[in-house]
């Protein structure tokens, strides 16, 4: 059984982010489990509003876009809409012959009801999600809400939690950034307030790099000063399908405790919800499970009591002949991609390719990659309606298939489906309807139950003793489709997506020669599309794709950029390193665009074979990045000064040991021995990070000045003596040793790295230098 809890404000969130959680009575769950198993939460609050002027209107629509992320509302419109009068009783003052739950409308209408957070519990299956849904669109001032908000606006916010979703939308940030894009989005002046909060942390909006620190400081912020003229209702569902860690579930607790600012929290629990229109018998076979009645009501007599037993002989009644691809079908949608933040789940035309019967098919010299046709919308309707057949018949109704506003699409209401397919206005948009269909699960309880070890047993042996490789098999998939896009020229929003979720696959996945052979597939078509397309921030590949044409990047940078070692060992050589225009290769190596979004914070920054790789090809350190840029060495240095807290931090210290070997090879390659003031102060920022801070005006970023920054990277070193600086750069300028640069670096490793200063200075003293 599982919980849920609505809560309303009592004081403003001033002091309050430290109550801890455990203050709740043992009715909710404690400390101990705080795994919040509840299902659903509502929060009234009073809400706290600032009058300020509009000064954030040129930025309020790109902090929303960067908030904002694909399938943000999808969970919410994929419940099923409550059947009429359903909840009506909800809403509805309790009768004196009902006194299974406390009285919900009470608990509305009073300014200061008790208990301040409603929590609600039911069985899986039982119509929580619907509930919360139902609640989202009944609840108005003037119904429900009038002496509690006593004339103010009502502010109304929501999320939905889904496990089976995508990582944004089964995670704290993702859950984050959804209640303050609603916010901003009904309130734009709440901009200025999370302005200032980057302002004070130092940071920018970056949308695939949003801290969850900052978030969630961001939020009490905006929630704090909507104090004065609104009220808030808060409505979340599916706290337990938040995936998290202890300390992240820990610290949704402390969110809402302190958003609700409460003294106390009574629970009311029930067996189970109450829908007067069942019938008795239904309800007492159900327990309560509404989906029970779902097509099945005449069955009721033979039904299992169990769903566990239910879905079991489901699986067993699947054709022999079809049960390898059914167990595939329901493995793939099990799978949950962890490395990184993929908004694909498994969707409709990804099980096209399901009779293949191995993961890496698109490497198979029999697979035709030419095999998927998107030229005309015939081909579309055709192939959705085969793989809508085929999944019915392998998966008995356990998958279905969801578009974002018909709902479940199956054979009888496809004729409906066409009719709306073909209202599109060209189609680039009915393709891009088609990719949005999503496989889901009849109920997230299938999922649990897939995934106990008996079951999975089971799937296994389906598919010849041993696990579907799912992330070799999306790979696949999806390199496919990339390519059928590529031959129409689908230059969209939708081929950016595709070609950023392989490029993220290759590298998370660690495919080895997989990944080489599948980046060798996709190469032609991803350079085609970084020449013509940009794509919405919410993509890794934006960050190359913005500054591709500025720093004339090719295939090769942007495997650099995506760590795809196996592809990049293979590239590297005389020409593809010295041929290089624009920024030199060796930066790329040096420099990760993502330090810590993409790349896991325990990863080494440097894979060591490759910047050998590029030196013994020819990369030359001393190179400048532009014309009249600093040099790849000069660079290296400052990044490594602006990021010594994260060596220094860094536990298992990879980071250290790569940065260290980084430089024992750059210094090895005839690394400048001196290095002028200008080039010590150059911004680290990469030009795709300049250009998006540049179209987001009014954001403090890289504000400090040279003096500033100098001090902050190289603290206590002191230029080497004046007469030696002359013939640095173009002009007579202050410079300094590289061995008091790299000294003073030594402050963000864990061991000695005096033999490398060492080093430095002897070859300094054999040129003059010291």
């Amino acid at each position: 059984m599982t919980a849920g809890m609505i809560a309303k404000h009592q004081r403003p969130v001033d002091g309050v982010s430290a109550l801890p959680f455990p203050s709740l009575p043992p009715n909710p769950p404690s400390t101990g489990d705080l795994h919040i198993s509840g299902n659903a939460i509502v929060h009234l609050g009073d809400n706290y509003t600032n009058n300020g002027n509009d000064s954030e209107a040129k930025t309020y629509q790109k902090l929303l876009t960067s908030l904002s992320y694909p399938h943000m509302y999808d969970r919410r419109q994929q419940i099923s809409s409550a059947y009429p009068d359903t909840y009506q009783w909800m809403l509805q003052p309790l009768g004196q012959e009902v006194q299974q739950w406390n009285c919900f409308t009470t608990w509305l209408h009073e300014p200061r009801c008790k208990p301040d957070i409603y929590w609600i519990q039911g069985k899986p299956g039982s119509g929580k999600s619907t509930m919360m849904k139902f609640l989202y669109r009944s609840l108005t001032v003037q119904d429900r809400l009038d002496a509690w908000s006593n004339e103010r606006p009502l502010m109304k916010v929501q999320h939905f939690f889904w496990n089976s979703g995508t990582l944004l939308q089964k995670s704290l940030t993702g859950f984050y950034r959804s209640l303050l894009a609603q916010i901003v989005e009904q309130r734009p002046d709440m901009v200025e307030h999370v302005v200032l909060t980057l302002r004070k942390n130092g940071s920018g909006v970056s949308t695939a790099g949003w801290d969850g620190k900052e978030l969630n400081e961001a939020l009490l912020v905006v929630v704090e000063a909507l104090c004065t003229s609104v009220r808030l209702i808060l409505i979340v569902d599916g706290l337990d399908e938040c995936d998290g860690t202890d300390l992240e579930q820990e610290e949704l607790g402390d969110f809402l405790t302190a958003v609700a600012a409460f003294d106390h929290v009574k629970i009311s629990r029930h067996d189970y919800l109450r829908a007067a229109y069942l019938v008795r018998d239904i309800i007492d076979r159900s327990e309560g499970v509404f989906l029970w009645p779902r097509g099945i009501t005449p069955e009721i007599a033979s039904r299992p009591q169990d769903l566990d037993d239910y879905f079991m002989r489901i699986i067993e009644s699947i054709d022999p002949q079809h049960r390898r691809e059914s167990s595939a079908l329901l493995q793939l949608a099990l799978y949950e991609e962890e490395r990184f933040a993929s908004v694909f789940s498994l969707r409709l035309v990804d099980t096209f390719f399901i009779a293949q019967q191995h993961e890496d098919f698109v490497l198979r010299p029999d697979f035709d990659i030419h095999s998927l046709g998107f030229e005309n919308e015939h081909s579309l309707l055709g192939l959705l309606d085969g793989a809508i057949r085929k999944l019915n018949s392998r998966c008995r109704g356990l998958l279905e298939c969801v578009d974002e506003d018909m709902g479940c699409i199956s054979s009888g209401n496809f004729e409906a489906y066409t009719r709306k397919f073909g209202e599109a206005s060209s189609y680039s948009e009915r393709l891009d309807r088609f990719f949005s269909i999503n496989v889901e699960f009849l109920h997230r309880s299938l999922r649990e139950f897939l995934s106990l070890p008996r079951t999975e047993m089971i799937l296994h042996q389906y598919t010849g003793g041993r696990p579907v490789d799912a992330e070799l098999y999306f790979c696949s998939a999806r390199v496919v489709q990339l390519m059928a896009l590529d031959r129409i020229r689908h230059g969209s929003e939708l081929s950016i997506g595709l070609a950023s979720h392989v490029m993220s696959a290759l590298w998370a996945n660690d495919l080895s020669q997989a990944s080489a052979s599948m980046a060798s597939i996709i190469r032609e078509a991803v350079e085609r599309l970084a020449t013509v397309e940009q794509g919405p921030d919410y993509w890794y590949i934006t960050k190359s794709f913005v500054s591709w044409h500025e720093e004339q990047g090719n295939f090769l940078s942007l495997a650099i950029d995506f760590g795809l070692t196996s592809y990049v060992l293979e590239s590297i050589n005389g020409h593809s390193v010295q041929g290089k225009l624009g920024r030199p290769i060796l930066d790329y190596i040096l420099r990760p665009r993502w330090v810590i979004t993409l790349h896991s914070p325990n990863s080494p920054w440097v894979d060591q074979n490759v910047i050998t790789a590029a030196l013994a090809c020819g990369a030359n350190p001393n190179q400048r990045i532009t014309e009249n840029g600093p040099s790849v060495w000069a660079l290296y240095l400052c990044f490594l000064a602006d990021h010594i807290k994260d060596i220094r931090e860094n536990r298992n210290g990879t980071k250290q040991l790569s940065s260290y070997q980084a430089l024992s090879a750059l210094i090895s390659a005839g690394a400048a021995l001196i290095l002028p003031l200008q080039w010590l102060v150059s911004s680290t920022l990469h030009n795709s990070v300049a250009s998006s801070l540049r179209r987001n005006d009014g954001f403090p970023f890289d504000a400090e000045t040279d003096e500033i920054r100098f001090r902050r990277r190289w603290p206590g070193v002191r230029p080497v003596p004046s007469t030696l600086s002359a013939g640095v750069g173009q002009k007579t300028e202050l410079a300094f040793a590289a061995s008091d640069l790299v000294q003073s670096l030594s402050r963000g490793f864990g061991f000695d790295i005096r033999p490398l200063v060492q080093e430095l200075r002897r070859m300094e003293r054999g040129h003059g230098v010291i």
